[in-house]
């Protein structure tokens, strides 16, 4: 991925983790934070460095849409996926169907065009700071392609209505048309 289409992608997602830690003042009934949410706030950041930024993209022959679509001032394109992932006492966690719908947005990025940048971003919201033993759904994140993470947000308190959700923090992958290939045809 580009030097400054890595930046900017670094920091739209540090800056969404800012945004949904400030969203319990008015989020009083949402149980978790919608997977708009984030999407919003990358948006945002990105038209504010001069991006063109589409959300809910259509692929390439009208074969699904894409969260964000980034077209950056020297022609560089980023097509970008967003999920969230959570994990708290009490809930039905479920860490193999929350890995399985990561896995179905890697296979929907593949649609992007061939020299497109492609990044795959979760937003998780925990009990505890989500360390690679911690829980089993963040063992999942920190096993989950790792040679192509290129992002951790700073991990930071979280003042949830409920109270189980504690921790937020972010990660993000990168990847080529070639990455994505391999990492679909691994899982």
């Amino acid at each position: 991925m580009e030097p400054h289409v890595l930046s900017a992608l670094k920091g739209a997602v540090d800056s969404a983790v800012e945004d949904l830690v400030a969203l319990p003042e008015v989020a009083l009934w949402d149980v978790l934070p919608k997977e708009s949410q984030p999407q919003c706030a990358m948006f945002a950041f990105l038209k504010g460095k001069g991006c063109t930024v589409h959300a809910e993209a259509t692929y390439p022959q009208g074969r699904g849409e894409c969260d964000l679509r980034v077209r950056f001032a020297d022609g560089a394109d980023l097509w970008i996926e967003i999920k969230n992932a959570w994990s708290a006492p009490g809930w039905v966690n479920k860490p193999k169907e929350q890995r399985a719908r990561w896995v179905a947005d890697l296979r929907k990025l593949r649609r992007a065009p061939e020299n497109a940048h492609r990044a795959f971003v979760i937003v998780g919201y925990f009990s505890q700071e989500p360390a690679p033993t911690t829980c089993q759904v963040s063992q999942k994140i920190y096993a989950f392609h790792p040679d192509q993470r290129v992002h951790d947000s700073p991990c930071v308190d979280l003042q949830w209505r409920l109270r189980e959700l504690k921790r937020i923090q972010a990660w993000v992958w990168g990847f080529s048309a070639a990455e994505l290939r391999d990492a679909v045809t691994r899982g």
